[in-house]
């Protein structure tokens, strides 16, 4: 894999705002929970659907399959911030069966998501169907789709407990904006000083696989490419060392 130059500067952090309070999360799931209720139909706000991130995201797994060393039948994924689970939705339905695991700190976000998942079905490609719309195809292993609770700051990495991501045992690790807000918020570490985002970095190399193997990549909306690579990379930026992450070349931010 592609490596990018190292950063050395401090990150930039983004202004605080209510999108990084869990307050507002718990807020705007339990409406949408209401909405779905109301009619099943509406599952929720795909975010970013705007700019086909869950389009890109799931090209990418695709085209980069090989070279990443990702097998569609065994390759687990864990979605930090899974809102509605769409994204691992989408994921299965391009064929991925592998183990999914959706977190989210807000517990209305998690039953959210079970309501939805209850209620999705992978449907066979009809007869008239043609290649492109393989990805419709039913999930080949029936493997359902976990939803947790789980801070991706503060919850438990402990592989006894229930429902959690276990350290070290993921291929994947989804973001599709929860960076964003993590960023937004203005939680500070008593014990260091630094905003709580700087602490995702190490969180997130806690939840991959050890190796080069494991992969993290996201969608961010409120960060430009330089600046969510400074923040991800961390001050080395080089390989997947003890604060950097790696990827195909630059760390996928779409």
């Amino acid at each position: 894999m592609a490596e990018t130059g190292q950063t050395t500067s401090k990150p930039e952090h983004l202004e605080p705002s209510k999108l990084g309070t869990k307050e507002y999360w718990d807020a705007l799931y339990d409406t949408e929970i209401a909405n779905h209720e109301t009619n099943p139909s509406d599952i929720g706000t795909v975010w970013f659907d705007d700019s086909d991130a869950e389009a890109k995201m799931v090209s990418f797994l695709n085209t980069k399959r090989v070279d990443l060393s990702l097998d569609r039948n065994s390759t687990s994924f864990v979605d930090l911030g899974t809102g509605n689970g769409n994204m691992l939705h989408a994921l299965r339905r391009a064929g991925w069966a592998g183990p999914c695991l959706g977190v989210d700190y807000s517990p209305a976000a998690v039953a959210l998501a079970q309501k939805v998942a209850a209620s999705t079905t992978y449907s066979e490609a009809s007869d008239e169907d043609d290649e492109e719309h393989e990805s419709e195809k039913r999930d080949p292993s029936n493997n359902p789709i976990s939803f947790a609770q789980w801070d991706v700051l503060d919850g438990p990495l402990d592989p006894d407990a229930a429902a959690t991501p276990r350290r070290g045992a993921w291929d994947v690790v989804l973001d599709k904006g929860t960076f964003d807000a993590v960023c937004l918020s203005a939680d500070i570490d008593a014990a260091t000083g630094r905003r709580r985002s700087e602490d995702y970095r190490a969180r997130v190399l806690e939840l991959l696989r050890p190796g080069d193997g494991g992969v993290f990549f996201g969608h961010e909306l409120q960060l430009d490419r330089g600046r969510a690579e400074g923040l991800v990379r961390g001050k080395r930026g080089r390989g997947r060392g003890a604060s950097g992450l790696r990827g195909p070349g630059p760390v996928p931010v779409f």
